[in-house]
Order: structure tokens, then sequence, then C-alpha cells
């Protein structure tokens, strides 16, 4: 009987001993699952370059003082980096703080390849094999297709951007596809050999654009602002302004209801009292702009919760003009932590006030202090608007008026502000100067035709 019962308790101690034993080996594969994902590179970090330098423009629209020189500088100071060419791995940057405790992934692991291997594999050979025999069209719906189910994987987007290549008009995408390529993997032979090929081609087109928009520009600064039609033309833009800003927030009023309800200050009938105060809010944002006289090189945090506490003084007073104190989500993007908002701020306010930084072309300072500000995410709500509003401010205080986004781009702006967060901010910097462009040819256009009216105005009364 002895004997039996010492049997069952060494049963016992190899029974518990075997229970300890594999909990010890699942903890450690499990660390080691977690470490290999968290360490991949599908997990980059990214933030911007501050190493790119064009020359200022120093000029004041509401001054009307006049730039000192048109003459375009593009070369840079410290990197031999084309215009909007960006750096984005700076993985250590924040020193005394782990990365993986700063920021979540701007990608979500979790559903990155819904591929299996031979499936990528598969499609790769496929559209490979239609590629050589001369049908892109064929090879490009295999591809997109593909892309449409696992938009991250390296090789798949290596491909995409190769049929891109063949014609001329995909060579900008290609070159995106290829540095996001290499956002994922620094180190890919065939995207850093023909990126090497599409830069120079991307540079020239870059180029191309800003000096357009700077003719553009000067062609504006020919306008006398004192003149009647101008001024009908300004406070026109104003009302488009208001009304676009708080329809891409998903405002419901119309252009017609925007503009009666700021003019009257009468309300609209089956519209909530969210959407007025939300233009309530834009316009006492724009007015404090206009009336301020913040310039650049000195814009401060005070100014920018400022700025958001106009915005959201009537929908939220209780968090206008304060940062946030819990996370946020956007999308699959996590911003920083609150605990990391202060630093993030100051980090900001001193980039967007240093030397180099007040170097760089007006419009690309511009669009980068939007991004930026947008990334940081430091408030609840209104980051969107006090993000294009500061926008406005550095363009404004630069000789451009101030830009609108219209309803209708809603998607290109989203769009092209994640092709930022997924490594090149290109796309989004050329996106803003093509609403510089549009707004500055509205502003020709509108003034010569309030001319005309004028003038047809007078004839009219002198016959």
């Amino acid at each position: 009987m002895a004997s039996f019962d010492q049997t069952i308790n060494l049963s016992t101690k190899n029974f518990v001993f075997l229970c300890i034993l594999t909990t010890i080996i699942v903890n450690i594969s499990w660390n080691i699952i977690v470490n290999t994902v968290k360490h991949s590179n599908f997990c980059q970090y990214k933030w911007i370059s501050q190493n790119i330098k064009i020359n200022y423009l120093n000029c004041n629209i509401e001054k009307g003082i006049l730039p000192k020189s048109s003459k375009l500088n593009l070369k840079h100071i410290k990197d031999d980096f084309p215009f909007m060419d960006t750096q984005i791995m700076e993985i250590n940057r924040y020193s005394g703080h782990r990365d993986d405790e700063i920021y979540q992934p701007l990608i979500n692991v979790k559903t990155d390849y819904t591929f299996s291997e031979n499936e990528a594999k598969a499609v790769l050979i496929a559209s490979k094999n239609s590629r050589k025999r001369g049908n892109f069209k064929k090879a490009q719906a295999i591809i997109e297709n593909a892309l449409s189910k696992s938009p991250l994987h390296t090789d798949i987007l290596m491909e995409y951007g190769i049929i891109l290549e063949k014609e001329e008009k995909g060579i900008i995408l290609a070159d995106t596809i290829y540095s996001k390529v290499l956002n994922y993997n620094p180190y890919h032979s065939e995207a850093l050999i023909r990126r090497q090929r599409t830069l120079p081609i991307v540079q020239k087109y870059d180029d191309e654009i800003l000096k357009a928009l700077y003719n553009k520009r000067d062609e504006f600064y020919k306008i006398r602002k004192n003149i009647g039609a101008f001024r009908r033309a300004l406070k026109e833009s104003y009302f488009q302004h208001v009304y676009h800003t708080v329809a891409l927030e998903g405002n419901t009023m119309t252009y017609l209801q925007t503009r009666t309800f700021l003019e009257t200050g009468r309300a609209i009938g089956g519209k909530s009292i969210f959407e007025h105060n939300e233009i309530l809010g834009l316009d006492a944002a724009l007015r404090f702009l206009n009336q301020s006289k913040i310039s650049l090189g000195s814009i401060g945090l005070t100014e920018i919760l400022q700025i958001h506490h106009k915005v959201m003084a009537y929908v939220d007073p209780e968090s206008a003009g304060k940062m946030r104190k819990i996370q946020v989500y956007v999308g699959s993007f996590t911003p920083p932590a609150p605990k990391y908002i202060d630093s993030e701020m100051k980090n900001f306010i001193e980039w967007l006030n240093d030397y180099d930084t007040l170097e760089m072309d007006p419009v690309e300072l511009a669009a980068i202090a939007h991004y930026k500000l947008v990334f940081i995410h430091p408030f609840v709500d209104g980051n969107g608007r006090t993000a294009r509003l500061l926008m406005n401010l550095i363009l404004s205080r630069s000789g451009f008026p101030p830009i609108i986004i219209p309803l209708e781009e809603r998607l290109n702006y989203y769009k092209t502000l994640k092709e930022a967060n997924d490594g090149d901010l290109r796309p989004f910097i050329r996106f803003i100067c093509q609403q510089t462009d549009k707004t500055l040819q509205y502003f020709i256009d509108s003034t010569k035709t309030n001319l005309e009216k004028d003038d047809l105005n007078d004839a009219q009364l002198i016959q």
C-alpha cells in the first residue's frame, strides 16, 4: 500500500514538473514570435527628413511686399536628393525612449499578407510571363488584383512598379512604389537600382511643377490688390474656403447656406447646431489669423493652441486649445501616446522655427508642416482644420493666397496623406502645389472677369 502511495506521489510530481516545463517553453516561444514580428521589416517607424533646403522667398501678401527674387535655387545643402524627396527611416530619433513604446506600426502586421508565399509566387510568375509575352495590360490586371489582397507584399509591389515604368506616364507612380518598397526594406537591391533610374525623371517633373507655380505667382502679384474686382474675388474665396473646409469634415451645409449664415447670422433650417458651430469656429479662426501679426520664425505652441481654440470653441469648448490626454486612432494608424505629445510638439515647434526650415521653399514647408501636425495628432478633434490653417498661415506669410482644398478633392487629399504615412511625402506635396496653383488661377481669372463686368457696367452707365 505504501509503495502504491509513493507511486501516486511520484506521478503527481512528474505531472506538475511537466506542466511547469510546458509553461516555460510556451512563454519563451511566444516572446520569440512577438519579437520577430515587432522587429520585422513591416514594422518600420517613419518620420520626415529635415535635410531638404530650397531658397526662402521673403514676401507677404497682406503687406504687399514682393519677393526679392523669383529665381529658384533647387540645390539642397546636406543631401543630393531632389526636391520633395524624403528620408523617412529615422528609427532612433528619440533619445531615452524605445520607438516601439512611442508609436504603433503604421501598418497592420496581422493583415499584412493574405496570400501565402506559394500564392504570391504563382501570381508573380503569371504576371512575368504575361509581361514577357508583351501583354502588359494583362500583367497589370493580375498584379493590381494581387495588390488589392496583399498591398504590402514587396515582391508584388516591385512587379507593379516594373509594369508601370514601361510607360512614361507611369514613371512617377513607379518611383513612389519603389520608395514604398525601400521603406519596408531599405536594402532591396532591385528597388535601389530602379529608383536610381526613375529619380532624375521625377526630379525634373517636380522642378517643372515648382517653376510653373512661381510663374503663376508672379502673375498673381501683378494684380492690384486695392481694386474692387480683386476685393470681390477675395470675399468669394473666403466663403468658398469656409464651405469646403467644413465640408471636408462632413458638414452638410451647401455653399449658399454657408454664405447666407455667415452674412446674415440667421440659422439654416434643417441643419444641426453642431454644423452651425463648426462654421462659426472656422470663421473665428480665419479672422484671428487675418488680424494677427504672427510671422514665420515665431510660430510657437501658444499660437497653434490659439488657432485650435478658435476652431473648436463653439463645438467643444472643454477641449478647445488643449492637447489631448487620451489615445486616439486614425484608421490603421495610431498617433503618439498622450505622454509623448508634449515632447513631440516641442520637437515640431523647434523644427518649424529652425533657420534651415525657414530656408525651405514655402509651399514645401507649408505642406510638410501640415503633415507633421496631423501625424502628431495633438488634439482629440480638429487636427485637420488646425493643420490646414497652419499651412495657410505659412503660405500667406510667404506671399501666397490661402489655398482651398475643395470637397471634390477630398479623396485625393486623404489618399496622399496616407501615402505620406506609408513612407513617401512627395505625392502630398505635389497635391498641395496643385491646389496652390488652382487658387492662384482662381484669383487671376476671377479678378479679370470682375474687371470685365465693371467695364461693361461703366459703359452702360455712360450710354
